[in-house]
């Protein structure tokens, strides 16, 4: 499933969203920079402009995760079960 190139993400959101799909569905070492960016619908050298290398964008994929989760922590209500 190719991820349509949303207008409102950023070419670094769409990258970072295709790598955590082909990960999910092929495994991190089963995955290729080549397919991420297919997947993000960008040319694999962008891939490369914007992160370096498949280990930068993995670590970049994972601090955007912790990111995430602990916003959600932040914003979750102590009170709630």
């Amino acid at each position: 499933m190719t991820l349509l190139a949303a207008p409102e993400l950023s070419t670094r959101d769409r990258l970072l969203d295709a790598a955590l799909e082909v990960c999910a569905r092929r495994g991190l070492h089963g995955s290729t920079t080549r397919e991420i960016a297919d997947e993000a619908q960008v040319n694999e050298v962008t891939l490369f402009r914007h992160f370096g290398s498949k280990a930068k964008l993995v670590v970049a994929l994972v601090k955007r995760s912790v990111s995430s989760q602990i916003e959600a922590l932040i914003d979750a209500d102590p009170l709630e079960n």
